[in-house]
């Protein structure tokens, strides 16, 4: 009589190492993704949150601040402050708003048409009425 001995079956053993090394692998790449990126957001998300955060409604230049108008793309501080000192200098006794239309904002030193044409989704003008 023979006597059968069972062999181990290395194909399940194979395959179950394969797998459970897969799985380490796999963990390893979330966990790093995850300290690289702890909210899982893509950057185009992040991109759209900052800008509106920055700009939530469309800025009139003739009473905005200049924190306000800093905010605006290609504007920053140091141009930001230059909007609001022309439009001091050039205020109407009347209370008659300083600019009208983006060309007036060329009139400011620093803001020419580039500068108007990146801000002008941005800005608002007021209708004077008297």
């Amino acid at each position: 009589m023979q006597e059968h001995i069972e062999q181990p079956d290395t194909t399940n053993q194979m395959q179950m190492k394969i797998i459970y090394i897969l799985i380490i692998i796999l963990s390893i790449i979330c966990l790093y993704n995850r300290y690289r990126n702890p909210l899982l957001i893509s950057k185009q998300i992040i991109e759209k949150i900052c800008i509106s955060d920055n700009i939530v409604d469309k800025i009139n230049p003739n009473t905005a601040e200049w924190q306000s108008l800093a905010r605006l793309p290609g504007i920053g501080a140091e141009k930001a402050k230059a909007i609001v000192a022309y439009r001091q200098a050039h205020a109407n006794q009347e209370g008659k708003p300083c600019f009208h239309n983006m060309n007036e904002l060329n009139k400011v030193k620093g803001i020419g048409p580039v500068i108007c044409q990146q801000i002008a989704p941005y800005i608002i003008f007021e209708i004077w009425i008297k």
